[in-house]
C-alpha cells in the first residue's frame, strides 16, 4: 500500500468489492430484497435459504464504483453458528426485519448483539423494515422503527421488496459509507506514516548531537 502519494484509499478501491450480510430472521424476505436489487424481480413463492447464498451488484458513488458482494443469509435458528462465521471480513451488514411481524422486529436486538460480538468494530449497518406492501397487516409503524434504529445509532429505512419501494437506498447508503469509511482509514494511515521519521535521519540527528 502506497500511502505516501496520497492517493484516497477510495479512489484505488474502485471496482473492488465491499462485502455485506444481509441479516435477519427466518421469513422477513431478505432473499426477495436482494434479488429485486441484484436483479429487479419478485419471487412470489417463499422459498427459504439454506445456509448462504451469493450476489453481486456494482454501485456508483459520487462517481466511485464499487462492488457489493451481497450475502444473503439464512434466519433460521440452525444456521445461527454458521453465521456468526461469515462476518469475518465483512464492511456493512443490512438488518431486516417484516414489518407485518413484531417478533421480527423485536429479534434485531440479539442480531445486534451478534453483530457486535462477531464483526469487526468499524461495521456499517443500517436497519430495514421490508413488506411495506402489507399495509392491512402492519405491526410496526415506520416511527417505531425508525425510534429503534435512532437510538442504536443506525439509519433506517422502510422497503418493499415485492414492489421495489426504496430497495436501493439501504444498500447505495452503505456503499455511501463503506468509501467514507476507506477513506478515513486512509487518511489515517496517510497521516501516520508521515509523521513517521525515517530511520537514516533519526542516525543523523543522534550522530549530530555527538
Amino acid at each position: 500500500m502506497n500511502v505516501k502519494t496520497g492517493e484516497s484509499y477510495a479512489e484505488r478501491s474502485t471496482g473492488l468489492g465491499a462485502k455485506i450480510l444481509v441479516l435477519g430472521d427466518s421469513g422477513v424476505g431478505k432473499t426477495r430484497l436482494v434479488r429485486r436489487f441484484v436483479e429487479d424481480t419478485f419471487i412470489p413463492r417463499y422459498v427459504a435459504t439454506v445456509g448462504v447464498d451469493f450476489r453481486s451488484k456494482a454501485v456508483k458513488v459520487g462517481g466511485k464504483e464499487l462492488m457489493l458482494q451481497i450475502w444473503d443469509t439464512a434466519g433460521q435458528e440452525r444456521f445461527r453458528s454458521m453465521t456468526t462465521t461469515i462476518f469475518r471480513g465483512a464492511e456493512g451488514a443490512i438488518l431486516v426485519y417484516d414489518v407485518s411481524s413484531r417478533v421480527s422486529f423485536d429479534h434485531l436486538e440479539d442480531w445486534i448483539e451478534s453483530i457486535r460480538k462477531s464483526a469487526d468494530q468499524n461495521i456499517r449497518v443500517v436497519v430495514v423494515g421490508n413488506k411495506t406492501d402489507k399495509e392491512d397487516q402492519i405491526e410496526v409503524d415506520a416511527r417505531t422503527g425508525k425510534k429503534f434504529s435512532e437510538l442504536m445509532g443506525l439509519n433506517f429505512f422502510e422497503t418493499s421488496a415485492q414492489s421495489g419501494k426504496n430497495v436501493d437506498k439501504p444498500f447505495n447508503r452503505l456503499a455511501k459509507e463503506i468509501l467514507e469509511a476507506r477513506q478515513i482509514t486512509e487518511t489515517q494511515l496517510f497521516e501516520q506514516e508521515r509523521n513517521k521519521v525515517p530511520i537514516s535521519e533519526e542516525k543523523k540527528t543522534f550522530e549530530c548531537l555527538c
